[in-house]
């Protein structure tokens, strides 16, 4: 299951739902979690018909966005996306087989491209942090003394959610809470050596 909070970001929006779509692996259930937006994106959404799920109502932000999210997706295997990221195929069936060969990780965190881009320049790749798996350990997410791969490249067991609940909602940085609070909990955690996204 993916789920992808926005709000009026439609033209951004597009770009990622197409991308996921055209990603070959075929068990995928993308929820798009839309905060009432009046930019166009409700008609973008009702022209996917039932590719993609939806909702469009008032939320309380980002994070409330994502619980609504976990309330409704049925996969087994979660992960969150921005409305401006684009899929890099492979990723879902690189995340499959990871989880397949071993039943005892939770959390499985990758690569991400990022493309700078400007009125009329073509994209041009910086430079991106190579990750380990120190990177995601509790120790790290603590003190952070390395950098934490993006939180859209993260696939998670819906075990996580059953075992330490939703996200927080009334702190600024609940992306690394919630990671924290899981490897707490006990749950493990892998880096893939795999590019999952592309941001621009």
């Amino acid at each position: 299951s993916v789920i992808i909070p926005t709000r009026n970001r439609a033209g951004f929006l597009k770009r990622t739902i197409d991308s996921l779509l055209d990603d070959p692996f075929p068990q995928k259930e993308i929820l798009v979690c839309d905060a009432a937006s009046s930019d166009g994106t409700l008609e973008l959404l009702e022209s996917y018909g039932d590719r993609i799920q939806w909702l469009s109502e008032p939320d309380s932000g980002e994070y409330d966005a994502r619980n609504k999210g976990l309330s409704l997706c049925t996969g087994d295997i979660i992960r969150f996306y921005s409305d401006d990221i684009v899929s890099i195929p492979g990723a879902f069936e690189e995340a499959s087989a990871r989880f397949l060969k071993d039943p005892e990780l939770d959390l499985l965190f990758g690569h991400g491209e990022l493309y700078y881009s400007s009125y009329n320049v073509a994209p041009t790749k910086m430079q991106m942090t190579t990750f380990q798996d120190f990177s995601v350990s509790l120790r790290n997410m603590i003190r952070q003394k390395t950098s934490i791969p993006p939180s859209e490249t993260v696939f998670f067991r819906r075990r996580v959610i059953d075992n330490i609940g939703p996200f927080r909602q009334d702190i600024s940085n609940a992306d690394n809470e919630f990671w924290v609070r899981a490897l707490h909990s006990g749950c493990r955690a892998a880096v893939s050596e795999t590019t999952f996204i592309r941001a621009e």
